[in-house]
């Protein structure tokens, strides 16, 4: 974490770590002025970092993309100040999956999954028209699914290894092919371990009779082409003669990619925002 590391030298000042993001890391450092008055001592790695807000909640892997988001360029449209905030006790997840479920894709729909496959794996779940929600909201990237014979990758989730996330996640691609996943061709074999841990989560949702449709995100599963058809060919294998089409109609029309986009995840917090008022 930002400031826990020794400083390195350049051009005779110290430079602490602050954070990095991306597989192959951009790391970002804080200088620091010479000298040792109180300004200096203020100026530090930590307070700086806890002057952008508290991350401590934060797992190590999603800490630098959330760090990143206070160093945007983008000019704000408004400012309100606190007592004209409410926070809603939702998660993006959600906010996706809804926005979507109000888009061309799954227009009319008000039972969906929104599945995204990116640094990690998440869904978002739909049902009436409203976020479902309870104890918690869904951590289904956290499942263990049933494992190819002779796979023996052990998965890179800090939790379970395994799981979801620990398999066909953006990271755990890299991890098991050895390099990103965007360099590897479409008939690689690390693809047929990736698809059949996403298809045992689709087998999930299957039968837990929710979603009607499935709608995939996140920059795994929308920058790689061949990927959902691999899912569908291994969801169909892996439900087997139980309900089959019966259960999810066409394959095509039941696993999609979502349709809003880079708009999915704004137009979901506007929609969640309409909602509570």
């Amino acid at each position: 974490r930002g400031g826990e590391l020794a400083p390195i030298q350049c051009c005779g000042e110290d430079c602490y770590y602050l954070f990095d993001k991306g597989i192959s890391p951009t790391i970002h450092f804080l200088r620091t002025r010479p000298g040792a008055d109180e300004l200096d001592r203020f100026y530090s790695a930590e307070n700086f970092l806890q002057s952008l807000g508290d991350f401590t909640g934060v797992k190590d892997s999603k800490l630098g993309h959330r760090i990143s988001l206070a160093f945007t360029s983008t000019t704000p449209t408004v400012t309100l100040a606190l007592h004209q905030i409410r926070v809603i006790p939702d998660v993006w997840r959600a906010g996706y999956c809804w926005s979507d479920g109000c888009g061309v894709m799954s227009q009319g729909l008000a039972d969906l999954a929104y599945v995204t496959i990116g640094t990690g794996v998440g869904v978002g779940l739909i049902a009436g028209g409203k976020p479902l929600s309870g104890l918690t909201h869904a951590e289904l990237g956290h499942i263990r699914p049933r494992r190819l014979a002779g796979d023996a990758f052990p998965g890179i989730c800090s939790f379970h290894g395994d799981c979801v996330e620990g398999l066909a996640s953006g990271p755990a691609i890299a991890a098991r092919a050895g390099e990103p996943g965007d360099s590897l061709a479409a008939d690689d074999k690390t693809w047929l371990p990736v698809a059949d841990a996403i298809a045992q989560l689709c087998h999930m949702l299957v039968m837990s009779g929710l979603p009607r449709r499935i709608v995939f995100g996140g920059g795994v599963a929308v920058g790689t082409p061949h990927l959902l058809p691999r899912v569908r060919v291994a969801l169909v294998e892996s439900l087997g003669a139980y309900g089959n089409h019966d259960l999810i109609g066409d394959p095509e029309a039941f696993i999609v990619p979502a349709a809003l986009g880079d708009r999915a995840g704004p137009l979901g917090a506007i929609l969640l925002g309409q909602a509570a008022i």
